[in-house]
């Protein structure tokens, strides 16, 4: 149970994170 837990943290963290980055990549266009 503690490791599926886990999982699902690095989980939210890897989707969290790819979030931020593709919205790094967005608002520099929005910013022109």
């Amino acid at each position: 149970m503690k490791k599926v837990k886990s999982l699902l943290v690095h989980n939210i963290y890897h989707h969290f994170y790819s979030f931020l980055h593709s919205l790094s990549l967005i608002l520099p266009l929005f910013s022109l």
